[in-house]
């Protein structure tokens, strides 16, 4: 019973500093901001943790970027072929994505956007980068484009960074879950038929 009573008070820990670091960010959070929301004492929280640095690495994966990489890697290799089975590939690999997120939505928030002060100050930048060079790696400018080859580079690297911006404004503005799935679906979709016309995979 004493055990199970210190597994759920550290797991109210984790749960708060969760919330608490999505919506302050990093630098912004205090160990007080984290015990308020969770119920528990400052000193409490000491119990099972050194300071704000331990809890912050023990609530994000180390995995969690390259996680989240792959499977952007997997949906945009499904657009490879236009025909209705890789389509339907490619829908079934975004909920995959969109349910990742939802799953994830403060991981993804701390990750991507409030993490100044961490080591993933600089994941967004990365995650964008990632995502140039597996475009350029396996499509092309499509002919008969008003965009130029030697303009792509640009072009991807905006498309994406607003896409991500878009993404993660979501997942910070909307609290029902259910919107945040509906909202994802759109941007995606949007997203899906606008790279569609602007590349074609290589041969």
């Amino acid at each position: 019973m004493v055990q199970y009573k210190k597994d759920e008070i550290k797991q109210r820990i984790d749960t708060a500093a969760l919330i608490v670091f999505a919506e302050k960010g990093y630098r912004g959070t205090k160990i007080s901001d984290i015990g308020e929301t969770a119920g528990v004492s400052v000193g409490n929280i000491y119990t099972y943790y050194k300071g704000k640095e331990e809890i912050f690495y023990s609530i994000m994966p180390e995995d969690l970027l390259d996680t989240f990489k792959s499977l952007l890697m997997d949906k945009i290799s499904a657009l490879k072929v236009k025909n209705n089975l890789h389509l339907d590939q490619f829908w079934l690999i975004n909920n995959e994505v969109i349910e990742f997120m939802v799953g994830n939505r403060e991981r993804i928030l701390i990750l991507l956007k409030k993490n100044q002060g961490t080591k993933y100050e600089h994941a967004k930048k990365d995650l964008i980068g990632f995502l140039l060079g597996f475009i350029k790696d396996n499509y092309t400018v499509a002919e008969s484009n008003i965009l130029s080859t030697s303009k792509s580079d640009l072009v991807i690297v905006i498309i994406y960074e607003n896409l991500i911006n878009t993404i993660l404004n979501i997942l910070e503005l909307t609290k029902d879950l259910n919107e945040v799935r509906e909202y994802l679906n759109i941007v995606n979709s949007y997203h899906l038929f606008g790279i569609m016309s602007l590349f074609r995979q290589k041969h």
